[in-house]
């Protein structure tokens, strides 16, 4: 949490997160009229151990960010940089919320509540970038990249699930980024002229193509549940091709 990280927030100061201005959650917030979302840990600590606190609650009730730097959707990506919450423990850490929101506004009150909500899923890149393409334990010997792809599609249905057995219904699920335009994986693989990385690029586009096709079969087997995928990919990819578009 130090300079130059948020220079570019609204309050010019450090947000402690690995961003110099606002990530897309706050932007959404925004349209929802909703104030920047508070981090889940920084509300647990004011909380305290077993105490619920009826500021912290009215906080929570407009929204928390559960996101960690580093994580994957696999509990084993980004192990080398450190502590972090994987996708399995930040549903844990909703399912906590869940349990205080229900002592302090009761089951009824909460059951509506997240109804209501909308859950921003966005995580899957840190497993690339961080695991499978670097090859920790030898991975890459255990799965090739469509039974890896798999692997965390069906992580990520699972999750989701458990998020649907707590009565979230709402959920904006991001697709990835062409990780394969990434500058480190450009001079990693001898770009020449800047040419993203094609075989990483098509890694991920398999994966997209399995959260995409997941999210459809979800809402089918369960109607009353809404899961709108957002293709990050497309729109990055047009950015890149078309710079002089979006301005300089």
């Amino acid at each position: 949490d130090r300079e130059p990280y948020g220079r570019d927030f609204d309050t010019h100061r450090p947000t402690g997160r690995f961003s110099n201005g606002r990530i897309p959650v706050d932007y959404l917030a925004e349209k929802l009229g909703l104030p920047f979302v508070p981090p889940y840990l920084e509300q647990s600590m004011r909380m305290g151990v077993g105490s619920v606190g009826l500021i912290n609650i009215g906080g929570m009730i407009q929204g928390v960010n559960y996101a960690s730097a580093a994580a994957g959707i696999l509990s084993s990506s980004g192990s080398e940089l450190g502590m972090h919450v994987s996708l399995t423990q930040q549903v844990q850490q909703v399912e906590d919320t869940y349990e205080q929101l229900a002592l302090a506004l009761g089951e009824a009150a909460t059951v509506d509540l997240f109804k209501r909500s909308v859950f921003f899923v966005s995580i899957g890149s840190n497993d690339f970038i961080h695991y499978y393409l670097r090859n920790v334990s030898g991975v890459q010997m255990h799965y090739l990249p469509w039974e890896f792809n798999q692997l965390l599609v069906n992580a990520v249905r699972q999750e989701i699930k458990n998020l649907y057995n707590i009565n979230v219904r709402k959920v904006v699920l991001m697709g990835l980024p062409p990780v394969g335009c990434a500058p480190h994986f450009l001079s990693d693989y001898g770009s020449q002229n800047g040419e993203c990385i094609d075989y990483i690029n098509n890694v991920v586009i398999e994966f997209n193509y399995g959260l995409r096709y997941m999210s459809s079969e979800f809402i089918r087997q369960y109607p009353d549940s809404m899961i709108s995928y957002c293709d990050t990919f497309e729109g990055s990819v047009d950015i890149l091709e078309n710079r002089d578009r979006y301005g300089e």
